[in-house]
């Protein structure tokens, strides 16, 4: 049994021992409970403070800019870190999204990050099409190289820094203070996204200035996100 699973278990017995109106059913809890922490060598407090995971959320044979510029915004909105790790097979590089975060943490931020990727794609398939549409009725060549990169990459930035401005006005996430300490261990460098340029940029830009961020990610607790 790995070490997470016993803490599992631990946590199970006290959350039975407290919950229990049967003296008999809550005695034989806390014998189970004293005996899993002699025999594994763990504390009652290991089982009662949150975990910090470290998780692979994506791995992508080719960095997607728009995806990590809201993965790691998502991850520090809920206090957690979000960064991209490279590794090398078979002569080819493949980036993968890892976020540092407790169990609660990590939930909200995968929810809350396929929300925003899904708001993205979406609002980017709409706006090229109408470009299309638009380009015919004026009898204009559509010039579609480089739209959709452009438009993502400048609604990620967009909404990245509306969650920076919503974020001052939120409490701290109830786990900060664990996930922190795990971080600080961390020495990561700072990786700079480029911006976007050329058609499709200011489309982008407008549609993350716009879209609703308001959406609930649910964890340990279901925080709700306020915005227009």
């Amino acid at each position: 049994m790995d070490r997470k699973a016993i803490l599992d278990k631990i946590a199970a017995m006290l959350a039975l021992q407290e919950s229990s109106t049967f003296e008999g059913e809550a005695s034989a809890a806390a014998e189970m409970i004293d005996k899993l922490c002699k025999k594994y060598g763990v504390s009652v407090d290991e089982a009662t403070i949150p975990q910090v995971l470290t998780e692979e959320f994506d791995a992508q044979k080719r960095m997607n800019e728009s995806e990590f510029i809201l993965f790691t915004a998502v991850a520090s909105f809920y206090d957690g870190k979000g960064y991209v790790r490279y590794d090398y097979s078979q002569g080819r590089k493949i980036s993968r999204f890892i976020c540092i975060g407790t169990e609660a943490q990590q939930i909200q931020t995968k929810l809350y990050f396929e929300f925003l990727k899904d708001c993205m794609e979406k609002e980017c398939e709409k706006s090229y099409q109408g470009e299309k549409v638009l380009a015919d009725i004026l009898g204009k060549e559509f010039t579609r190289a480089g739209f959709k990169v452009n438009f993502n990459k400048a609604f990620a930035a967009k909404v990245r820094d509306r969650l920076i401005e919503m974020k001052h006005t939120r409490e701290d996430h109830e786990h900060k203070q664990y996930t922190a300490v795990e971080i600080d261990k961390i020495k990561l460098r700072v990786r700079k996204s480029s911006g976007a340029s050329g058609y499709g940029g200011q489309l982008g830009g407008e549609a993350g200035s716009n879209v609703s961020l308001h959406k609930q990610a649910g964890g340990s607790k279901t925080l709700a996100l306020s915005g227009n």
